[in-house]
């Protein structure tokens, strides 16, 4: 198993993967995130990311089986280059092999010059909820639940880690 740097020709992938997960945690994918759009949004996010930000996949066997990402949070000029938020997405076949903890350790060592480092986790995700306890996290609040969004009825955990320690 490696780690290394997400690349253009990972977004199908990396949308995959993203599809399982986001599947899981909201009701529904809104319709108009096609694989097309979405394997655009991956590769621009890809193209556009400069350290501390970036995305990264975990490979077994050659295969992308799970990727995570620190990506810009924030649309204040001043503060945009201080703040991240993490995504982090594995395979469903690919889960429970420790591939969580690699990614998430991976991007928080990538994040540590940055002020916070944000995830968004649903209540139901409990795993993940572990995990991120597990490798430090912090539980800081609850968005509250609004009817009109996909995955209503199911709450949305904020948490995050101070990058630095």
């Amino acid at each position: 198993m490696r780690t290394r740097r997400a690349k253009a020709t990972d977004a199908k992938r990396i949308v995959k993967i993203w599809l399982q997960g986001a599947g899981q945690a909201i009701a529904r994918v809104p319709t108009d995130l096609s694989e097309r759009k979405l394997t655009r949004f991956f590769r621009r996010e890809m193209r556009l990311a400069r350290p501390p930000f970036g995305m990264w996949v975990a490979e077994l066997n050659g295969e992308v089986c799970a990727f995570c990402a620190v990506l810009p949070y924030d649309n204040n000029p001043a503060t945009r280059p201080y703040n991240g938020e993490a995504m982090l997405y594995v395979a469903r076949r690919y889960r429970r092999r420790g591939l969580g903890q690699l990614l998430t350790r991976h991007l928080m060592a990538a994040a540590s010059g940055l002020h916070y480092v944000i995830g968004f986790v649903a209540e139901s995700n409990v795993a993940s909820i572990r995990l991120l306890k597990k490798c430090g996290w912090t539980r800081v609040g609850m968005l509250p639940q609004r009817a009109k969004e996909p995955g209503a009825g199911r709450g949305m955990v904020v948490a995050f880690v101070p990058a630095e320690k």
